[in-house]
């Protein structure tokens, strides 16, 4: 019996496949036991015959048929699909956001006619996720390259907001590197528009919960577009905490929380005093973990700084402190946030 004979789902079974276009599937991506998300697709490393490499993201509809509700999981797998395929087409063209190469469907041969089929999704290849190549690499001290991806982050956000989509998911597996200086972001599957309507705009947190800003855990936050890339910009300084701190924005606000005496209530304007002195504490902690580290002062203070409006638990007042009375708009561009942290990459690369 082949290896792909002892798998039940169609779309574990696609290695050695031709998809068409001059694609070939080379091999299954195991999933990391410590990975989140896409647990309902299987990954795989596909080959051109030009030489180009792809990821492959597969969906099969075995979930759906073991739905206690099969016609409701139907749509919600085909919407799902369908606004991904529609997502990543409008930013094939953006510079720091995956490229998409193909989309489809086949049949594998694998079980009844019908339930056989695959939907794919065919990306370009990245070196690995942020997490895996500061490992492979050793680049845990190493202050430019994470600077430098932190830019490369604020730029393809601001890319997407200019483009009237919000990321809601953004973490580090889902942050993939191309070079030494090109890092862009994938996974577009949680993603909002402002102009279309998508699955994840019905659900109150689109994203891993365990990265999410502390307000979209209250029920009856709004979430209007600017209120998502209000939640964007909070996702991309608990990548600051990720680099220097080893843990997410969340994971260290609720960590100083537990050093206020108050019972978190489900009303957000009640409990908010409280996070925001948590959100305090937690800064002076990351303050005093980057002193202890060869970072320059300059650049620590300049990065607490930048945190301090990307991360500041009420949304209504993230982004910009110059421009807090301007319009979303403007007091949420991630432009600025991309030359600051050009200008942290330049300063630390004077001072080191």
């Amino acid at each position: 019996m082949s290896p792909q004979a002892s798998h039940s789902r169609p779309a574990e079974t696609l290695v050695g496949k031709d998809i068409g276009n001059g694609w070939t599937i080379v091999s299954l991506i195991k999933r990391s036991p410590s990975a989140t998300g896409g647990k309902f697709s299987v990954g795989y490393e596909a080959q051109h015959s030009d030489g180009r490499k792809g990821f492959l993201k597969a969906i099969d509809l075995t979930e759906v048929l073991q739905a206690p509700d099969t016609m409701k999981a139907m749509q919600a797998i085909s919407e799902a699909y369908n606004f991904e395929v529609t997502i990543c087409k409008q930013c094939k063209e953006l510079k720091n956001v995956v490229s998409i190469f193909e989309h489809g469907e086949f049949s594998t041969g694998h079980g009844f006619p019908g339930i056989d089929k695959v939907f794919y999704l065919l990306f370009e290849s990245a070196d690995g996720d942020l997490r895996e190549i500061l490992d492979r690499e050793h680049r845990h001290d190493d202050l430019i390259w994470k600077l430098r991806t932190l830019r490369n982050v604020a730029a393809g956000l601001g890319q997407l907001h200019a483009s009237g989509i919000t990321h809601q998911d953004l973490k580090p597996s889902n942050i993939l590197g191309f070079s030494e200086n090109l890092f862009k972001l994938g996974d577009l599957g949680c993603s909002s528009a402002a102009t279309i309507i998508g699955p994840r705009d019905r659900v109150r947190i689109p994203g891993d919960t365990g990265y999410a800003p502390i307000e979209l855990f209250y029920s009856g936050h709004k979430q209007s577009f600017f209120d998502r890339c209000a939640a964007d910009l909070y996702l991309l300084g608990s990548l600051i905490f990720f680099h220097f701190g080893a843990t997410s924005a969340k994971s260290a606000l609720i960590a100083a929380r537990r050093r206020i005496p108050h019972e978190i209530t489900n009303i957000f304007d009640l409990d908010l005093p409280h996070w925001q002195q948590a959100f305090a504490y937690s800064l002076d902690e990351l303050s005093e973990s980057m002193g202890a580290t060869n970072i320059p002062l300059p650049v620590a203070n300049g990065l607490i700084e930048l945190l301090s409006e990307l991360c500041e638990p009420n949304p209504a007042r993230r982004g910009s402190r110059k421009r807090i009375a301007a319009k979303p708009d403007q007091r949420l561009l991630l432009r600025r946030y991309e030359s600051k942290l050009l200008h942290l990459e330049r300063l630390a690369w004077t001072l080191q």
